[in-house]
């Protein structure tokens, strides 16, 4: 009997959903022989993102096909067995003619199996004394795909399609393969990478697949730098390092960041200061800088809060080259805020606050703040901490909203701690409460400042903290928040505010007196008094922040034992720009628009509007205002540059204006816009079109109009008026869309006996005859958007579907997916959708799946701008969307991320 080997190879070509997946099995081979035999399909298979209970996605039936010599008319049985004996594995099978698929009968991996092929008459008797057998090899694969592209976000799960066999997966490195679910997850912002899976099976034979994950491409898409600008920055605390560098600890808030906690440093003895660290967080995260101290070893530590809204941590920052760079050694998770921090002579660090549990609590580090151990706790919230002349700790809170002290002594290798004898005040109960001074005029006698029964007072102690009693009160309302000894160890300073307006007073010679409003910063203006050091110098150097409708940081310093103080400087840590986008939009001819509120030079509000007529590489402002009045400030809502240069902006405030610029932006004329039917109009569209013409759409309530100028919009030729449907009542505008001078397509929501519906219309560059070429009932919030894809077909968003047209409007064909509610979206060259969706995640559909995946989560982008900004255009043919960064050190920056092209 003859024995026949058979060599065995497999190729697998899958096409998912217009994706182009090629899915190639790996050679297979077996004993030497006739080549030409298919074993069953791979042993595993690439199932949907996200959802490990698919199993008809991907399946492969591929099948060994067997011939033999014989009579196409006869009839065979045909039986597998086990190479090594006459054991049937599959169960026998008539066929007629000399060819037939191997029936998947449950092969196991790499075994030997026979096919024994034996010719019968039609009741099935065997007509022949012999049999002819094949033998063949099976080795089923681990992977059906040999390489993928996997777009930034998206995930898929390797399962095992027929049983569980020992197998082991590995990635390349990149961690995103979960060997413990199989799941291989690309995060979201990834870099553009190559990874590769390995699979292992029990006799240790692999297989690999190689996966391409396209990332974010990021280009800087700013005007000039376009820096954002910190409303205030209020000086929370000050300490000077053992070189002399001083630095002052302060809270910051702008109208884009939330607060956010900034250290600034001083070389010149306070004349000048700069911004050293910017402590900042993401989205909805806020820090808060609350105190600082210096170490005798050259470092320094800060401590405050690091946390979102409603979360936050305890946290402590440190330095060791004079606040040049820092760093965070300490968190304290759930625990509200450090409030207070402290060094002593050997450099050992002391912090206070609100702790997990809402309790005062104290903590000590011996090691540099690598590690802290709690020293006390009480109820209450401790604000203050500080080491006394001998080395004992004083701390200082509040008690069921009463001032408290408690007085710290080591010994014998513990902390023991004693509630001092305090007047019964009331602390002040806001967030400015760690607004409290302390300072030293000799081992036994001490001064505290604060707002103690909502006036600004000062307490003394002469036993070093055992007994405390009231030494000076302004004797008004008002708040106390910095001391300091001055020199001649013997005139003390304090500032505070009373009314709005900062006040110091002095003692000198044992008398206090307050210090006329016009020897203070700014002659006693709106302005805050916070923290005061007195430097070797001599100098006291002191903070303050202005409390009019811009807020700002401020530092001034006094010569002569603060009895004069120097005009104040500003503590910005930031650039009197304030990007915060108020559209965004590409025009017929690429040009892109945007428009920013701002803040200029003198801290007036306004808007600007800038051009790039370069796909974003280069800028130029066209126009801007800064009012002196707010409700005079002009809101650009559109915007269209003709070929000759000229230049044409809307407003939507204060009023629906129109203006136009024949001189390169140095001058602008207003342009009339006509009512339309007696109603008042918004510009609701502006550009200009093929033949240079400018074309506005005004609406009003009921109507919308398109109207064309050939004379830079001195007049107007109105064009259709919609709606053009008979029997409907109402049009509102939504998009207009000009895909070349024979098809210029507009969109809107029409209504027609009460029912409303999504209409689209295509006329030519005459605006004269209109075709009604698609509609929808209306059933969703969505925009009706037309674009064009960067594939050069139209694309148009009817409620929950994108649909593509590639015969100029004819034929609208349904795309893949199903949307959620969104605000734009854009397509890229492979026809693959992207939206931005009303809750501002960028989502795309993934036909792996057949579902959505989120490419980008707001909190993934610092801040709100990412949400204020419903924009995604196509720029250099890549869907790009914008995204506001706050630089750390240039402030926030206008970016463009472009997305990746993996289909």
């Amino acid at each position: 009997m003859n024995v026949f080997g058979i060599v065995s190879m497999v190729l697998l070509m899958v096409f998912l959903s217009g994706c182009s997946l090629e899915a190639r099995l790996s050679e297979m081979s077996g004993i030497a022989g006739k080549p030409g035999t298919l074993v069953p399909a791979s042993q595993f298979q690439v199932i949907g993102e996200n959802d490990p209970d698919r199993d008809d996605l991907l399946k492969a039936s591929v099948h060994a096909n067997f011939e033999w010599a014989g009579d196409n008319n006869q009839k065979y049985r045909v039986r597998i067995m086990q190479a090594n004996g006459a054991v049937e594995h599959c169960a026998p099978v008539i066929v007629t003619g000399v060819s037939m698929d191997l029936p998947n009968c449950n092969f196991s991996d790499q075994h030997y199996y026979k096919a024994e092929i034996v010719p019968v008459d039609d009741a099935l008797n065997p007509l022949w004394t012999f049999s002819r057998l094949f033998e063949f090899l099976v080795l089923k694969l681990r992977l059906n795909f040999r390489s993928l592209d996997l777009l930034t976000g998206e995930s898929l799960y390797f399962a095992v399609a027929d049983g569980v066999p020992s197998y082991s997966f590995a990635d390349g490195g990149s961690g995103y393969l979960n060997t413990t679910n199989l799941n291989y997850k690309v995060p979201l912002a990834a870099p553009d990478a190559q990874d590769t899976v390995t699979v292992t099976d029990a006799n240790g034979t692999q297989d690999q697949a190689k996966i391409s994950v396209r990332g974010f491409k990021q280009t800087n898409f700013q005007v000039k730098s376009l820096p954002i600008a910190a409303s205030y920055a209020i000086g929370k605390d000050v300490t000077r390092t053992a070189s002399g560098v001083l630095l002052a600890i302060t809270m910051a808030e702008s109208a884009i960041w939330m607060d956010t906690w900034i250290t600034f440093r001083s070389t010149d003895n306070g004349r000048t200061w700069n911004k050293s660290d910017i402590f900042i967080w993401r989205y909805d995260e806020e820090t808060y800088g609350h105190s600082i101290a210096a170490s005798p070893d050259g470092s320094a530590y800060a401590c405050g809060t690091e946390g979102t809204s409603s979360s936050y941590d305890w946290a402590v920052r440190k330095t060791t080259d004079d606040g040049l760079t820092w760093s965070t050694v300490h968190k304290l998770a759930g625990a509200y805020a450090c409030y207070g921090i402290a060094v002593n002579s050997s450099g050992k660090v002391y912090t206070i606050g609100e702790g997990v549990a809402s309790t005062w609590e104290v903590y000590e580090s011996g090691d540099g703040g690598s590690t802290f151990n709690k020293i006390d706790s009480n109820a209450g919230t401790g604000y203050l901490v500080e080491v006394d002349p001998s080395g004992n700790l004083l701390t200082v809170g509040k008690v069921g909203g009463n001032l408290a002290i408690r007085r710290g002594v080591y010994s014998g290798g513990t902390w023991g701690w004693t509630d001092v004898s305090v007047p019964a005040v009331t602390i002040a109960s806001r967030f400015w409460e760690s607004f409290l001074q302390m300072t030293f005029k000799s081992a036994t006698e001490f001064y505290l400042v604060g707002t103690f029964a909502n006036q600004m007072r000062v307490l003394k102690t002469t036993d070093a903290g055992l007994t405390w009693t009231e030494e000076y009160a302004t004797g008004v309302s008002g708040y106390g928040q910095g001391i300091a000894l001055a020199s001649d160890n013997d005139t003390l300073v304090i500032s505070g505010y009373s009314g709005d307006k900062v006040e110091a007073h002095r003692r000198v010679a044992g008398v206090w007196s307050k210090v006329p409003d016009v020897n203070l910063p700014c002659g006693g203006c709106n302005k805050e008094g916070g923290p005061l050091m007195t430097l070797p110098s001599g100098d006291i150097v002191g903070f303050f922040y202005d409390t009019a409708e811009i807020s700002l940081g401020w530092t001034s310093y006094s010569t002569n034992k603060g009895l004069s103080w120097a005009s104040p400087q500003k503590l910005l840590w930031g650039q009197p720009y304030d990007v915060a986008p108020l559209f965004i939009a590409k025009k017929r001819n690429g040009d892109i628009w945007f428009a920013t509120e701002s803040a200029n030079d003198s801290w007036q509000w306004g808007n600007s509007l800038h051009l790039s007529t370069n796909s974003g590489s280069q800028w130029q402002k066209i126009a801007e205002s800064f009012p002196a009045v707010w409700t005079d400030m002009l809101s650009f809502s559109h915007a269209a540059r003709d070929s000759d240069g000229n230049y044409f902006y809307a407003t939507s405030a204060p009023a629906e204006k129109l203006y136009a610029s024949l001189d390169a932006g140095a001058t602008w004329l207003e342009r009339s816009v006509a009512a339309l039917n007696s109603a008042a109009v918004k510009i609701t569209y502006l550009d200009t079109s093929y033949d240079d013409s400018l074309v506005m759409v005004v609406s009003s309530a009921t109507e919308a109009q398109i109207r064309v100028s050939a004379n830079q919009g001195l007049s107007w030729t109105d064009k259709k008026l919609f709606p053009i449907t008979a029997g409907a009542t109402n049009f509102v505008f939504h998009d207009l869309y000009f895909h070349n001078e024979q098809n210029i397509f507009l969109a809107g929501e029409e209504v027609r006996g009460g029912v409303s519906y999504y209409v689209i219309y295509k006329t030519d560059q005459s605006f004269s005859t209109w075709l009604l070429v698609k509609e929808a009932l209306v059933t969703s919030l969505n925009k009706v958007a037309l674009k064009q894809g960067a594939d050069g077909f139209i694309y148009a968003s009817l409620n929950s579907t994108i649909f593509k047209s590639s015969d100029d409007g004819g034929v609208w064909q349904a795309t893949p997916g199903t949307w959620p509610s969104f605000l734009d979206y854009a397509v890229n060259s492979k026809g693959r959708a992207f939206i931005m969706s009303s809750t501002y995640e960028v989502m795309t559909y993934s036909s792996y799946s057949n579902s959505l995946f989120v490419v980008q989560k707001p909190n993934d982008t610092p801040r709100w701008e990412f949400e204020a900004q419903p924009y995604m255009l196509l720029i250099n043919n890549k869907v790009n969307f914008p995204v506001v960064y706050p630089d750390e050190q240039k402030g926030s920056q206008l970016f463009m991320r472009e997305l990746p092209e993996a289909n």
